[in-house]
């Protein structure tokens, strides 16, 4: 046990969190159910690689070997004795309230002014349990999302653990709302002086029905949709292949909705802490933060979750860039990469077949705590559960003939949650 929680059942969700399940019609499924057979991809003497090509790989698997001691050894010699240095002055520290005045309870300014913290995404899962775990009588919290009844009730929980809150519902499938969520930013940072953190968990998996099957079944007038995304709209009953739509609509949410947010608040960030500086002013008292989902899908994937993958790895470089693209503006930046959690997109991966047993999933609560513990701490990345990401990152290793074989393995083993015949 964990915090003193209880052993979960295996059947059930722990949280009543809301969800957002919208599961594919079998119309859809069926179309996209693949063959193990016919997908294995060295199945003819032809697909067997030449010699050249078996000779760079194991050139590769060389390189990525000596890189691997290299980063034990550097991480171990260098990191590891600063990393124990920093935890036992933080221990040392906590009697003279520093740690608490540095990190989520601090008190407000001598402005009066409440922190402020923006959570995109905000109504269920990661988003909902991130709402609770923020929220304190020093907070305002300004949340986004889709649905207003979900958001109303996160936020009544927010108040109810004495933070303020304001909500604004945009549906980033919609054109004109990432841009009408960037307005709102600048909105915020204008008005309540600076936002001190950033929070953003919105994302999609193709394993929704208004993704790579239709649009959401509530929506009953397309006008409003992106011209991309209006074009393929049909009735709820038909599905789709998976390809270049089915790209469209999960993009316009991993990616640019993401991208937009991120990069919104960097910029705004980063020009409130020049004007501190050239006035200087508020040194030391403006630290502001951006924390966003990636995923462990990042690391490594099967061969029919290559979009939703390939979506979390541009999350994932954009973050560890940014953290060295913000060291001058003070800008501290962590990349969450979570598995398997409990939340509506991942239990509408269990309701198209996805084999992974609930009982290991992560719960949003605990990844919420351990956001905020990290973001407190200065940490890079954020990984939970980590008995999930360890094999997943190690597969990074492998030369891309064991990579092609490797995703063709967890297609074959239905992880994605499409049934492989």
């Amino acid at each position: 046990m964990e915090n003193g929680m209880e052993k979960r059942p295996a059947t059930i969700r722990t949280s009543n969190l809301p969800a957002n399940i919208l599961p594919l019609t079998a119309t859809t499924q069926l179309q996209n159910t693949l063959s193990v057979r016919d997908t294995f991809p060295f199945k003819s003497f032809h697909s067997i690689p030449s010699l050249p090509a078996v000779l760079t790989n194991l050139a590769l698997s060389g390189a990525a070997l000596v890189a691997a001691a290299a980063s034990i050894f550097v991480t171990g010699v260098i990191f590891l004795p600063l990393g124990i240095l920093k935890s036992t002055v933080s221990t040392l520290l906590v009697p003279f309230n520093y740690t608490r005045r540095r990190l989520g309870e601090k008190l407000p300014d001598q402005t009066g002014k409440r922190r402020c913290v923006v959570i995109n995404g905000a109504s269920s899962g990661i988003g909902a349990a991130l709402v609770s775990e923020y929220a304190n009588p020093n907070t305002h919290l300004v949340l986004l999302a889709r649905s207003i009844p979900r958001l109303k009730k996160v936020a009544a929980t927010a108040r109810a653990l004495g933070a303020t809150t304001s909500i604004h519902s945009l549906d980033y499938f919609e054109s004109g709302n990432i841009d009408a969520m960037r307005q709102l930013l600048k909105d915020v940072d204008r008005e309540l002086s600076g936002i001190d953190i950033a929070i953003s968990c919105v994302g999609v998996t193709a394993h929704r029905q208004d993704v790579l099957g239709r649009k959401d079944p509530d929506k009953d007038n397309i006008d409003g949709l992106a011209p991309e995304i209006a074009e393929t709209v049909r009735p709820m009953e038909t599905g789709e292949q998976w390809g270049h739509t089915t790209a469209a609509r999960m993009l316009r949410i991993n990616v640019e909705a993401m991208q937009a947010f991120v990069l919104t608040a960097w910029e705004l960030m980063k020009a409130r802490r020049l004007t501190l500086a050239t006035t200087k002013s508020g040194d030391g008292v403006y630290n502001p933060k951006i924390v966003f989902m990636a995923s462990s899908a990042a690391f490594f994937y099967p061969a029919n979750f290559s979009l939703y993958s390939a979506s979390k790895a541009y999350l994932y470089a954009l973050g560890q860039s940014l953290q060295t693209l913000s060291a001058p503006y003070g800008i501290q930046i962590t990349t969450v990469c979570p598995g398997f959690i409990e939340s509506g997109m991942t239990i509408t991966m269990i309701e198209d077949g996805c084999p992974v047993p609930i009982s290991v999933f992560g719960d949003p609560r605990k990844l919420a705590a351990r956001i905020r513990t990290g973001e407190e701490r200065n940490d890079r990345v954020v990984v939970y559960p980590l008995a999930q990401a360890l094999p997943l990152f190690g597969c990074r290793a492998l030369n891309p003939l064991l990579e092609v074989l490797g995703q063709w393995v967890g297609l074959a083993t239905g992880s994605a949650a499409w049934t492989p015949t």
